[in-house]
């Protein structure tokens, strides 16, 4: 006799109504009678399936992730991308106010070469300036020497008065003292 090993059935049987001998059930771990062995086939084929089905979900469940990921990747370059986003008329007052840069830039710079104009004619007269002094200190110098020389022979003019006045006092006093032993 064979007991099934079904869950809930133990029920046994003939192995000679079954057409089953002691050689074919001694490799067998576990005997289903027909009606559990459709059930255990079902179960398997449904545990199989439910498997299958799960992995299957499971993957797809990866590829959302994956393409929620992306789809967030994508939407936060977008979001810069827009955070970046220039509207029509903002662009059309940048273009005006570079203009008007543009324009105060070149009055600057006409200023910068009106004044490195008149730098260059004060450069000029300061130049002249240096050049008209150095020419009166030049003249001053030679007056300076030419009246050292006159001052010199006004010396010299001195000295020889001077040396004709005690030439004139000496004869005096020889006057004098002749003069004075005569009378």
């Amino acid at each position: 006799m064979v007991c099934c090993d079904g869950d809930d059935c133990n029920t046994w049987f003939h192995g000679k109504c079954l057409s089953l001998t002691a050689k074919k059930l001694e490799n067998v771990e576990k005997w289903y009678c027909p009606t559990c062995a459709k059930i255990e086939r079902m179960k398997k084929y449904v545990d199989r399936k439910h498997t299958d089905l799960s992995n299957s979900l499971d993957k797809k469940l990866c590829d959302i992730n994956n393409n929620i990921e992306e789809s967030q990747r994508q939407t936060a370059k977008i979001s810069k991308r827009n955070n970046n986003f220039v509207p029509k008329q903002q662009i059309e007052d940048l273009s005006q106010e570079k203009e008007n840069l543009l324009k105060e830039v070149e009055k600057l710079r006409s200023n910068v070469t009106e004044l490195n104009a008149l730098l260059e004619l004060q450069k000029l007269e300061h130049e002249k300036a240096v050049t008209d002094l150095c020419q009166q200190k030049k003249n001053l110098i030679q007056e300076v020497q030419a009246l050292g020389c006159k001052v010199t022979e006004i010396e010299n003019l001195m000295e020889l008065k001077r040396i004709e006045h005690d030439k004139a006092m000496s004869e005096m006093s020889q006057v004098c003292a002749i003069f004075c032993l005569q009378s």
